[in-house]
């Protein structure tokens, strides 16, 4: 049946299930998991588990208008235990928005050798006379019951020549040629997302497992095991089908190296632009496309309750025709009739479909100037930074041309610093008091240390999200210097001694216990005890000086 066009796709898949080696899998173990799936959302009642839903029928929860289950069967070619074609449908309102309304076709077709083939789709859609802006539609997800259906160990998936499982594959060293097989099989029926790892790191930059839930049984989701994985596939495939250093890529169905312009089907993002997007964005406009563009018809099978309703019209007159001869002129004309009316509703279809086809490919326009938004942010926020570290160079060159003399004291290597990294250290009254009173000599020690604070400890406070333990370990790791954030439990106990390390700034309390340390011997020690404070984007420095008494001093 085609989608109406107030109807937002939100889901849909269609692949087999075979019996696994050695189970007796049979159709009516399926029916069973599917109401299993619909009993966890409704209110039941001893109606719900009646024959019905095999049988053909409809079942609503008491008080429930908005929810409703159907379902029908055609015998066909199957009997009473296992028919050809059955088809449910299950409608029910929105969890969160009122106004949202839910609906799941499932079809189910045998197939010789107790194999089935499985059609599912999911529409939303907003209720007539809701006033107001419409919400956005959820990100695409597999219902549960897909997931069921592909960990029941009973049933073996696969949708053309490609299995399908719940969770991502993994592409393993030494067997990129089975992945390099599978991308050009013209015989799959879904598309491959393949996660590459970054060579700086090792590691993907997107959650394999969670896209893999996402796109359960309209897409199989691979990950390289190891960069060696990606160095064996740029070996293997062609250059414009390669995917590596943290890249992701999308490989359509029915690809052909061989084709013209065949490589620009399958959709990629760079490492870089997975940074600059962010991985959530990326990973909904790869669940999108996905699912949108997802094959549904169920070639020779059945999706919905409308097409069991044409197959029990073809057996109804099949059996007429048997049983009444004399009526062949009746049926020819009532086939005709069929016939003419059905071209009717295809034509309508047509229509839909192109309309709906059109809504495709603006989204698909709408995606292509997202990325491109993306990619042009990303492009001023580089231009922007390289503008801003063009013009910190041109001013700390004008400073050194301008400085008469090196630093002289610990306050002329703090006044030197604050003019060559303006804004990201901010010394207060209270650390220039303590700057004057500083007895260390080694003024090039004082100077590597707050160039550090400035260079390096800055960027990691307020350009990276860490965690302050983190940023001392990584601190310390790329400067030497240690990065203290707390002192001993008896001079934090210490009123007198907690008060050195607390700071008004702005009418506002601040704590400067987190410092960076530098020697311990009198006349080469240096402590500098900073302190952050909300809206402020620099460090405000409480202590540059000797060391500040402890308990231990006390």
């Amino acid at each position: 049946m085609a989608l109406s066009i107030d109807h937002h796709l939100h889901f849909r898949c269609v692949f087999k299930l075979c019996p696994a080696p050695g189970a007796e899998a049979l159709w009516s173990d399926i029916p069973p998991v599917i109401r299993h799936w619909i009993g966890n959302r409704a209110d039941q009642d001893s109606a719900f588990l009646g024959n019905w839903l095999y049988a053909g029928g409809t079942w609503m929860p008491p008080g429930s208008k908005r929810f409703a289950v159907r379902s029908s069967r055609c015998l066909g070619d199957g009997h009473e235990e296992a028919p050809q074609y059955w088809a449910v449908r299950y409608e029910h309102p929105d969890d969160e928005i009122a106004a949202r309304q839910w609906r799941t076709d499932i079809g189910l077709t045998a197939l010789p050798g107790n194999e089935i083939l499985f059609a599912l789709s999911t529409v939303n859609w907003i209720m007539p006379g809701f006033i107001g802006r419409e919400p956005d539609p959820p990100l695409p997800s597999a219902p549960a019951i897909v997931g069921a259906l592909l960990r029941d160990r009973r049933w073996c998936a696969s949708a053309g020549t490609q299995p399908l499982v719940r969770g991502p594959e993994m592409v393993n060293e030494g067997h990129a040629d089975r992945f390099r097989d599978r991308v050009f099989d013209s015989g799959r029926r879904v598309p491959l997302l393949l996660i590459s790892k970054q060579v700086q790191t090792g590691k993907p930059l997107l959650d394999s497992v969670r896209l893999a839930r996402f796109l359960a049984g309209t897409a199989t989701v691979y990950e390289s095991e190891t960069t060696v994985v990606d160095k064996e596939l740029e070996y293997l495939l062609d250059p414009d089908y390669r995917c590596g250093n943290g890249r992701v890529r999308v490989y359509q169905t029915d690809a052909d190296p061989n084709r013209s312009g065949d490589s620009k089907r399958h959709r990629y993002f760079t490492g870089d632009d997975i940074i600059s997007f962010g991985a959530s964005a990326v990973e909904d406009m790869l669940v999108r496309g996905i699912v949108r563009r997802s094959q549904v018809a169920a070639t020779g099978g059945v999706a919905n309750l409308e097409d069991v309703a044409a197959k029990q019209q073809e057996e109804h007159l099949e059996k007429l025709r048997a049983s009444l001869p004399g009526t062949k002129e009746w049926i020819i004309a009532l086939e005709s009739d069929n016939r003419r009316q059905a071209d009717e509703l295809r034509k309508k279809q047509v229509e839909v479909d192109m309309w709906y086809g059109e809504a495709e490919r603006l989204q698909s326009v709408e995606e292509d100037v997202a990325v491109l938004e993306f990619r042009n942010r990303a492009l001023s926020d580089e231009t922007k930074a390289a503008k801003d570290q063009a013009d910190l160079l041109e001013k700390q060159a004008e400073i050194i041309t301008a400085l008469g003399h090196f630093p002289k004291s610990v306050v002329e290597v703090i006044d030197f610093v604050e003019r060559a990294f303006p804004g990201r250290l901010i010394f207060t009254e209270k650390a220039r008091e303590s700057a004057k009173d500083a007895s260390i000599q080694d003024l090039d020690a004082v100077w590597c240390c707050l160039r550090d604070m400035a260079i390096v400890l800055f960027p990691l406070h307020l350009e990276k999200d860490l965690p302050l333990r983190e940023i001392a370990k990584v601190f310390t790791n790329q400067t030497g210097y240690e990065l203290a954030t707390t002192e001993s439990e008896s001079t934090r106990n210490n009123k007198k001694l907690r008060s050195l390390r607390k700071l008004n700034y702005k009418g506002i309390d601040i704590d400067t216990t987190t410092h960076v340390k530098y020697g311990n011997k009198p006349g080469k020690c240096l402590r500098v005890h900073y302190g952050l404070l909300e809206g402020e984007r620099s460090l405000i420095i409480g202590h540059c000086g000797d060391h500040l008494e402890t308990s231990s001093k006390n």
